[in-house]
């Protein structure tokens, strides 16, 4: 269950949320366990489509991800438990909701004993790469959970640094192609159907590709805001496929 609860730290700073529990009484252990003096606390009942919204994770930023894989190393490598690192970096991120949210959430399954890369998996707010889990995993049966948190960090940088420079060199060849395509559009819709007067006049058999240039002409002309319309459900629908099936983006 999820509980909501409203109250004050021992610094008698405010503070509200949420707190997953069997019961009430259990979510208020909790609470005694993080040191917050609960003001209110009642159970949280979501509406149909907050639930609906829930189960879809949103995919997590490469750079935070490494941003957070970096501070926990460190935090570890000074001899701090992965408890208390989570709260340390939760304090960090205390303005920013939904990564609040996210290490909370986490801090809540290891206060109930389970394993980091147990708590990752179980956590509903972001999406987790499946290496990254893998990864934790595999060095927290092996100690190493520190140095691997290091290394992704540097992996993830690196992959963000990839993704930035294949974006930056592709950004010129796709502005010259949309502008090719605009200009050539307007010449076919505006220029090209105030010459075909002139032809018609010359009462001579035009070449195959004169014929094919005005009838495309004509085409476009009559057709335009459809043709308009049918490219923007195109982009739409890749977009989604993008976003939806892996294997159309790899391709």
């Amino acid at each position: 269950m999820l509980f909501k609860y409203s109250g004050y730290t021992q610094n008698g700073k405010s503070v509200s949320g949420t707190i997953e529990a069997t019961d009430k009484n259990e979510a208020i252990a909790k609470l005694k366990a993080k040191s917050i003096y609960y003001k209110k606390i009642s159970q949280s009942t979501p509406s149909i489509l907050s639930k609906i919204s829930l189960k879809k994770k949103e995919k997590i930023k490469v750079s935070l991800l490494a941003t957070l894989s970096r501070d926990l190393s460190i935090y570890l490598k000074a001899g701090i438990s992965i408890v208390n690192c989570i709260k340390l970096a939760s304090n960090q991120y205390s303005h920013n909701k939904k990564v609040a949210s996210f290490l909370n959430s986490i801090n809540t399954f290891l206060d109930e004993g389970k394993s980091f890369s147990t708590a990752l998996e179980m956590q509903q707010v972001f999406e987790i790469p499946a290496f990254y889990k893998q990864s934790i995993k595999v060095s927290e049966d092996g100690g190493m959970l520190a140095e691997v948190l290091l290394e992704l960090s540097n992996f993830l940088k690196d992959q963000e640094k990839i993704t930035k420079q294949i974006s930056s060199a592709m950004a010129y060849p796709i502005f010259i192609v949309f502008v090719s395509v605009l200009m050539i559009a307007f010449m076919m819709i505006a220029v090209v159907p105030k010459k075909t007067s002139i032809f018609d006049q010359m009462n001579e058999t035009l070449p195959p590709i004169t014929q094919f240039t005005i009838k495309t002409s004509n085409f476009l002309s009559s057709n335009w805001h459809i043709i308009a319309i049918f490219i923007f459900f195109l982009v739409v629908f890749l977009k989604f496929l993008v976003k939806t099936n892996s294997r159309f983006k790899y391709y």
